[in-house]
């Protein structure tokens, strides 16, 4: 104890004398050095004073106070160093750079003795006031400074700080927890609005926030992982569709493809969560495979530009093919195929056609025609002796009526409709 009283009083007078002579012959070394000593001599008075037992504790806090001194101590001898001589400037000038330097360092030394505490499950309430605190002294820094890295720091700060108060302090489990996944989609929202705002700003102290918000709404979704309730398999593909959602916004937002990719991903897991019941309700386990396929043709278009002809048209025909034959083994194949399947099949080969000609692909024709042929050839030579061979009769004339209908009204009608397709083109009074 004794030895600890006389460090503690050599520490005090060390630091009076460095302070006292750095302003008497205006020495930033010893004004720096008397910054130095100050939080030492703290420290030793707390052992003195037996309540070492706290240090652990408000530890934290204590130096996330002191950083937040020495920060504003330096920002106000910087702002009022032009009110006094070319001499009075520089020291002033000096001083404020050091101060702001010891303030920098004392918030790296805030988060390891937070760590520390966590570890040693001390009460978390000082904590978190300590990491909120010097989030809020990072953003300081980094708007003051124009530093990146501080600004990185105060995004993961107040995510910790966020996280930590909620498990600490509220006893909020944040796995298997739909609030938190759908906090966690908002706060990507919040943050990519935010880098919005912050890109269309003329302040140039902004300019330092624009990647690090960005950054961190990009990679905030990872903690769905842990969040998501997969065992509520409607509100995990909710989430999953937000998630998709926000991708897909950012990728209209910045014209930047590798998001889309990552959207695509989250809705076609979001869409085969809730597959099983689709599939057990309509009895179409063409289901499962639509959704890839589809994804699989939409990205071939985004990318045909970028894709030899050859490559194009085989994945066109595969992806479109794959529909069709598990669609048609579905009616062929299954011992008591139902009139929704021979319905579906029909249908979606005449989607088939009909994009193909609208977009004028021919994979699309083609596989749409051939599917469409082999199945009503087969239905018309294996089905009727079923019990509703009357019925799938009925649709088939019914679709060849229709078809031929309309190739026969197209040809009739051919100009007028072309004329009108042209006017439709070219009016702006349709939304």
């Amino acid at each position: 104890t004794n030895s600890l009283w006389n460090l503690m009083i050599v520490l005090a007078i060390a630091t009076l004398a460095a302070l006292g002579g750095g302003l008497r012959w205006r020495k930033v070394s010893a004004i720096t050095l008397s910054a130095v000593l100050f939080p030492l001599c703290l420290t030793a008075a707390i052992f003195v004073y037996g309540q070492q037992q706290h240090l652990l504790l408000y530890g934290p806090l204590l130096t996330a106070i002191l950083a937040a001194v020495y920060l504003g101590v330096g920002y106000q001898l910087n702002q009022g160093r032009m009110r006094i001589d070319e001499e009075g400037n520089t020291f002033l000038t000096g001083v404020s750079q050091s101060l702001a330097r010891l303030g920098q360092l004392l918030t790296g030394g805030v988060v390891l003795l937070a760590v520390l505490s966590i570890m040693q499950g001390s009460p978390p309430y000082p904590t978190v006031m300590s990491l909120g605190l010097i989030s809020v002294l990072w953003v300081w820094i980094a708007w003051d400074c124009g530093k990146e890295p501080f600004a990185f720091a105060s995004v993961v700060g107040l995510f910790s700080t966020v996280v930590y108060a909620s498990v600490g302090l509220l006893q909020i489990n944040l796995t298997d927890n739909s609030v938190a996944a759908f906090s966690v989609i908002a706060c990507s929202f919040l943050l990519y609005s935010l880098n919005l705002l912050v890109s269309r700003t003329d302040n140039p102290n902004a300019a330092v926030f624009l990647r690090p918000t960005y950054y961190a709404a990009l990679a905030l979704p990872i903690a769905l992982i842990a969040a998501i309730p997969f065992d509520q398999p409607t509100v995990a593909a909710f989430a999953l569709l937000a998630a998709g959602s926000f991708y897909a916004t950012v990728t209209h937002q910045s014209q930047i493809r590798w998001p889309l990719y990552v959207a695509a991903v989250l809705i076609n897991f979001a869409v085969y969560l809730w597959m099983p019941e689709a599939s057990d309700l309509t009895g179409l386990y063409q289901l499962y495979v639509i959704p890839a396929a589809v994804t699989v043709l939409i990205f071939v278009q985004l990318h045909r530009k970028d894709l030899k002809p050859q490559v194009l048209n085989a994945l066109r025909l595969a992806a479109s093919g794959c529909i069709l034959a598990v669609s048609t083994s579905e009616v062929f194949f299954t011992k008591e195929p139902s009139i929704v399947q021979f319905v579906a099949v029909l249908m979606l080969s005449l989607a088939g056609i009909t994009i193909g000609v609208s977009l004028r692909i021919k994979p699309f024709i083609y596989v749409g025609i051939a599917f469409l042929i082999v199945n009503v050839i087969g239905q018309l030579g294996l089905q009727f002796h079923r019990e509703d061979g009357v019925m799938r009769a009925i649709i088939l004339i019914g679709v060849g009526l229709a078809v031929l209908g309309i190739m026969i009204f197209f040809n009739v009608h051919r100009e007028r409709i072309l004329r009108q397709y042209r006017r439709f083109s070219v009016e702006n009074t349709w939304e």
